[in-house]
């Protein structure tokens, strides 16, 4: 079993959400806030029961995108391992599957969930995660994505036209140590057995597949 990383992360849903930020939430559950923020969705293949994990779920309103880019085919599960946002989830969308877990132990204490997913989705999730937490997590969607299985995610990414500081910063992540460059994310992913299979440019949306990952360890993360 994996040893779970502790960090400032651990804390509930009470204390690093805020009132307010939940209730916004629960306001915009149903505007079209984030239209078109998953179009690269419209590139993968979707063969009926197509099973998608959203990481970091939230109260789950990210189904609306998904459906609306992925059309009904998809089998959605939401997990999140903030109480207050799963029980809103669950009165707001009661037809949706919500699971509490922690993202560093998931497989360990969810093996049904084992190779299970044809996608599972981060949405600013990784970015609230220390360099050790994120290879936790990622070693976790690793297990429970089905082989070349794919990985969305949108994280917090730097660019040269939006950092001031990004020429004094090492090549693979900044200096907070939780939002990469995008040749970071792109070294971290491979370095987790995963490959690039599309990016939307300057605005940190990826996709990557899951490879061999004895052969991605054997390697260094190279194809």
């Amino acid at each position: 079993m994996i040893k779970k990383v502790n960090g400032w992360s651990n804390r509930e849903g009470a204390n690093y959400w805020g009132t307010d930020r939940l209730n916004r939430m629960i306001e915009t559950r149903n505007l079209e806030r984030e239209r078109g923020t998953l179009v690269l969705l419209k590139k993968l293949p979707v063969s009926a029961n197509f099973k998608v994990c959203d990481l970091g779920c939230g109260i789950g309103r990210r189904h609306i995108n998904i459906q609306e880019m992925m059309g009904d085919k998809f089998e959605y599960i939401g997990i999140e391992r903030e109480e207050e946002l799963l029980k809103a989830g669950r009165k707001y969308f009661p037809d949706l599957e919500f699971v509490k877990a922690d993202l560093q132990e998931l497989a360990d204490k969810h093996p049904e969930f084992v190779e299970y997913f044809d996608l599972v989705l981060t949405f600013h999730v990784l970015q609230y995660n220390h360099i050790e937490q994120q290879d936790e997590i990622l070693k976790n969607i690793y297990r429970i994505l089905k082989e070349n299985g794919y990985f969305y995610m949108k994280e917090n990414t730097i660019y040269e036209h939006n950092n001031i500081g990004y020429k004094s910063m090492a090549e693979t992540h900044s200096i907070n140590g939780h939002s990469y460059t995008e040749a970071g994310w792109i070294k971290k992913l491979k370095g987790q057995g995963f490959e690039l299979v599309a990016k939307t440019g300057k605005d940190g949306h990826f996709i990557f597949r899951k490879k061999n990952k004895n052969i991605s360890v054997l390697t260094g993360g190279k194809k």
